[in-house]
């Protein structure tokens, strides 16, 4: 009964996601608020997601990847935002590992978004400091950093180090 059970979450996960990544896709921009809003919708079916078996999750992800990667949201200014996208963007490698949804100059700047968002585990305090902490934890499983040197983010990965320095 609990794998049936796991399926129809699954699926009911799925379904969600498509719909979360149509709302994102059609949406013009939108105040920071809704945009949280549907941010933090889309990680409530990341998480808990097993890495992927069969090609239907990707599939019901690619409208959402689709829409968290245009380069507006890439670029969004709004902290909450850029910290939401990154724990998007660190659950979903996480799924999809060992292979990756995106391309190298993508991954870049989702690494880069990553890391920006790591250097607030300094604050204790933080609504996102938990989310951080789980962050942190799937970069380290997934080793990240040897995926950043394969896309030659050489660089990346010593702003990696200055920033578990600096929060140490």
């Amino acid at each position: 009964h609990n794998s049936q059970y796991k399926r129809r979450l699954g699926r009911a996960a799925e379904r969600r996601l498509r719909e979360l990544g149509r709302k994102l896709e059609a949406a013009p921009p939108v105040p920071v608020n809704a945009l949280t809003d549907l941010l933090e919708q889309v990680l409530e079916c990341l998480y808990g997601q097993e890495q992927l078996k069969g090609p239907s999750m990707i599939s019901a992800m690619q409208p959402t990847l689709k829409a968290i990667t245009r380069e507006e949201l890439l670029k969004q200014e709004d902290k909450d935002v850029k910290v939401l996208l990154a724990f998007c963007f660190s659950e979903t490698l996480r799924i999809t590992a060992p292979n990756a949804p995106f391309g190298d100059d993508v991954l870049r700047d989702i690494f880069y978004l990553i890391f920006a968002a790591l250097s607030g585990l300094r604050d204790l305090h933080s609504k996102f400091y938990r989310r951080r902490v789980s962050m942190l934890e799937t970069c380290a499983n997934l080793r990240f950093c040897v995926l950043m040197l394969d896309i030659e983010c050489d660089d990346l990965v010593t702003t990696m180090f200055r920033t578990f320095l600096e929060v140490v």
